[in-house]
Order: structure tokens, then sequence, then C-alpha cells
């Protein structure tokens, strides 16, 4: 049996936490002992260890809450050695430099996984990310785009190294399901659009710049003088809600929207939605995206990263530019103006079971 760590940095419940949760649960318990290694704020984590520990998933918690220290690092590395780890799986562009290093210094085998493009990172996350794949061993890309834009140095460094591309997956049969599993916000907002005839932007994700929310809430608006029966609906949390929230109030928008704060079940949320819209600025390969289009939901989506992958051959889609208020607001009065095609269902590459089965090999060697 070999003993994986899964490590994390950064905090919250975005589409990288839900793909670690995803393995974590899923992965061949007889053949794998999973720990999860977290440095994180404990106001941060607290959802995302409640789903852990319901799934019998031993948790590691890093001092520090997300501040580098070397005694920080001295316990990564105890831990490793303590835990008899023999692959380190690093999520996050500080915990990839950090677990690789912890990895290569204790002779623990270093996996990644990139989830996002270098072209949108920072000066500094540029450099972590480059020195990662350099120590790493094993490299998995969530999208082919993730991959095909590296820069000239990381593609360099990928030659002689194992790596591939999986893309991250979900279980179709249980979204469906819970689709109809509704909390009482759900059927609070179900009731409202019954009764005054609302028709639901829907926004989920992270709440952070990277986003495009800023410009998703000027559409907003500007679409509501339009046509007032619109409705803006925000799941997600993040370090960015604050923000969020002032805007709403600068443009006395807030009796218009719904902040709904984070929710392990979104499906009842997109299932109400008359268009889902998705104004990011940068991607890897977004779980919401191929979320919504399980559920066939009309989607407004700027073609970023791996988005294309998805949606290329869906039919209920319109793409638009980052950073263009006009694109959206037209996005989605043209999308709702149309006639729901029925798309045949060629998502299956996305399948929770290929993923898996694809870490699973990576793992063992193959």
């Amino acid at each position: 049996m070999k003993n994986i760590m899964y490590f994390l940095w950064r905090g919250g419940m975005g589409g990288g936490e839900k793909v670690v949760i995803n393995l974590a649960k899923n992965i061949n318990r007889e053949q794998f002992k999973i720990y999860v290694c977290l440095w994180w704020k404990e106001e941060d984590s607290k959802r995302f260890k409640e789903i852990l520990t319901l799934n019998n998933i031993e948790i590691l918690q890093l001092d520090g809450e997300n501040k580098f220290t070397l005694k920080v690092f001295k316990q990564l590395c105890n831990l490793l050695e303590e835990h008899k780890i023999n692959i380190i799986h690093s999520h996050g562009v500080v915990a990839k430099f950090f677990g690789t290093l912890a990895g290569r210094i204790k002779k623990v085998t270093p996996v990644i996984t990139i989830h996002r493009l270098t072209k949108d990172r920072s000066f500094k996350h540029k450099i972590l990310n480059l020195f990662s794949i350099i120590l790493s061993k094993k490299i998995i890309f969530v999208s082919n785009e993730v991959k095909r834009t590296l820069n000239i140095f990381e593609k360099l460094c990928i030659r002689k190294k194992s790596n591939k591309v999986i893309y991250n997956g979900v279980n179709f049969r249980e979204i469906t399901l819970l689709s109809n599993i509704k909390d009482d916000l759900a059927i609070q907002l179900e009731r409202e659009k019954k009764e005054n005839q609302f028709k639901y932007i829907t926004f989920i994700g992270r709440l952070d710049p990277i986003k495009g929310l800023d410009y998703l809430l000027e559409a907003f608006k500007r679409l509501i003088k339009i046509d007032d029966l619109f409705r803006l609906i925000i799941v997600g949390d993040g370090e960015y809600r604050e923000s969020i929230i002032n805007k709403i109030n600068e443009l006395k928008l807030a009796s218009k929207i719904k902040m709904c704060g984070h929710k392990d079940n979104v499906y009842p949320y997109l299932k109400l939605s008359e268009v889902f819209v998705s104004p990011s600025l940068s991607e890897g390969l977004p779980l919401s995206i191929l979320e919504a289009s399980i559920l066939d939901v009309p989607i407004v989506a700027t073609n970023v990263g791996g988005v294309g992958e998805i949606l290329d051959n869906y039919k209920n889609k319109i793409y638009i530019n980052p950073k263009n208020v006009d694109e959206i607001i037209n996005g989605v009065e043209k999308i709702i103006k149309l006639k729901k095609i029925d798309n045949i269902n060629n998502l299956q590459k996305f399948e929770l079971c290929n993923m898996i089965e694809k870490h699973e090999k990576i793992y063992v060697g193959k």
C-alpha cells in the first residue's frame, strides 16, 4: 500500500479543493492510504475538514496559517517522515513549491497539479511555479490549454518529466440527483421565481478578482433597466466577499441580488437559472461550467483556459471576451431569447471515474 499526502495552500472551497475532495473520497483505499495536509487559516478550512472527516480521511494541519516559516517547513518534512508518505501531491502554487521541495529532501515522490495558466500569474508565482516544475517528478495539467500556454522555460523543464493532461472529473449521476434536493434558500428562490416571474442569472465560483464578477455586476446594473425581472444569484465565498458586497451596495443592487455564500450542493441553484454566466479572466478547467453543462443550463462564458474544451460541442452557449460588460449584456439577452437546443451528451471524458483511474495509474508509476 502506498501512502499519499494531498497538500493544499490557500483555503476556501473552490474548484481545486473540490478536485482534492473527489480524489481523496474515491481513490482505491485498498491500494492507497490517504492523508490531506492543510496549510490554511482555521476559519477557511472548517467546511473542508468536515467533509474529509465525514469520509474518514485523515487530516494533517500545519501551523502558521498560510505564512511560511522555517518551523512550518520542518513540520511538513516531519509529517512526511512520520506518516511514511510515498507520494506528496500538491495543489496551489505555494503548496507546490514547498511540497516538491520537502518531497525532494525526504525522498518522497513529488507530484503537482497545475490548475492555472502561467500568463495570468504574478511574477512571484511564475517563479514559484517554475521551480515546482523543476523539483517535481510527475506533472498533471487540468486542461490541454494549461499545458499549451506554459512559457518557454516551463516547456523546457517538462520535456524529460512524466506529464499528462487529466481533466477534472465529476459524478454526473450524483449531480442530476442532487439538483432535485433543495435547501431552504433554494426553495425560497424557487417560490419567488414562480410568484414574480423572475429570470435568474447565476454565478458560481470563488469570490476572487480573477473570476470577473465586477464586470458581471456592472452588466447586471444595466440588464435590470432592460428587464426589471432579472435577478442575480451569487453562490460562493472567498476573500473578495466584502469587496463584492461593497460594490453591490455602491451600485444600489442589494434588493436584486442574492448572496448565497458557499453551498456544498450548488445544483438546485443552477437548475433554477435562465442563464449561467462565467465572466472569468482566467481559468484552468472550471467545474462550475462543467456542472452547468451537465444540467443543460444555457451558458454565457469567456472562452479562457480550458473552457472551450468543455463547451466547444455544447449547443446552449455564447462566448464573450473578458472584461467586456457590453458582451455580457448582449450574451444574456441573446441566449434567453434563443430556443434551447437538446445536447448530445459528449462529456464522458469528464466523468469522475476517468479522473480517478488516471490518477491511480500515475501513483503506481504507469
